[in-house]
């Protein structure tokens, strides 16, 4: 078993317990908070029958990296003992560039048998083809609203505040942390009242909060269709009232969507039917 006791994705860690011995490069995708870290830094806990896997010498935890900070893992990996694992877990893979993604894929096309490397990401369109090819892939969708909830804590649980976060722990503690609430409610308000969006629009939590709620109104068995349709709504004005630069942003987060089997034609439709 995971040394942590991981909340949701049983599948995913079945999957990583049964294969890491056969899988060296794995690559886990899914929306930002869901649990994508927690469950390796859980593996590599029991892996190596710690507590505090980050303090361990045969670890290295890194983020986005550059091309001669690629180069570098290859030192860390130099010190290779045939009795024991190293492990690279790189955050953000999809934040590195063409450069380091390449420089990266020949690092792992030589690494030998006891290396296992995690690459996390939130989507898998900027991840090279040659580099994804390279790994064993697992997809992470958000948590459940009672996965959610056993995180939480019953006692502690905002219901608002877990709609807002669409099954995204980091989220949820994050929007509780900037009060988001209130803001959302704000742009509810303004929408309702046809006002122009520009102080919404500069909140750094703008654009996350429409995919928060892109995801929601896309998720209609767990939705009433109130919910849907004024959401949807919510989301065809803002997308009216964005210039062309915005509008490509918009259009960023609708395709990552397709990564979790959601259909955008549907989407289109209903909004087409809503106006």
């Amino acid at each position: 078993m995971v040394r942590k006791k991981i909340i949701g994705h049983d599948f995913q860690k079945k999957i990583l317990l049964n294969q890491y011995s056969r899988s060296n490069n794995w690559l886990f995708i899914g929306k930002e908070g869901v649990g994508k870290r927690s469950l390796v830094m859980s593996f590599i806990s029991w892996l190596f029958n710690v507590d505090d896997p980050q303090n361990n010498t045969n670890v290295l935890c890194c983020t986005a990296l550059k091309v001669e900070q690629v180069r570098e893992l290859q030192d860390f990996l130099s010190t290779y003992s045939s009795e024991e694992y190293k492990v690279i877990v790189i955050d953000d893979i999809d934040k590195m560039n063409v450069f380091s993604q390449t420089a990266l894929l020949r690092l792992i096309e030589n690494t030998s048998i006891k290396v296992l490397i995690f690459l996390i990401s939130t989507t898998s369109n900027n991840i090279e083809r040659t580099l994804s090819s390279r790994c064993r892939k697992l997809y992470f969708s958000p948590l459940k609203d009672l996965d959610m909830i056993k995180l939480i804590g019953k006692k502690n649980i905002d219901l608002g505040l877990l709609e807002l976060s669409a099954g995204s722990y980091g989220k949820y503690q994050q929007f509780k942390q900037e009060n988001i609430k209130d803001f959302y409610k704000g742009l509810l308000e303004s929408i309702a009242w046809k006002q122009k969006l520009d102080y919404f629009y500069k909140h750094p939590f703008f654009f996350e909060l429409i995919e928060m709620v892109l995801f929601r109104a896309l998720n209609i068995y767990n939705l009433s269709a109130e919910i849907i349709v004024g959401e949807i709504k919510l989301l065809s004005t803002i997308s009216q009232w964005f210039s062309m630069s915005h509008y490509f942003q918009y259009l960023s987060f609708m395709l990552n969507i397709r990564e979790f089997g959601l259909d955008i034609r549907y989407m289109e439709s209903v909004i087409f039917y809503v106006e």
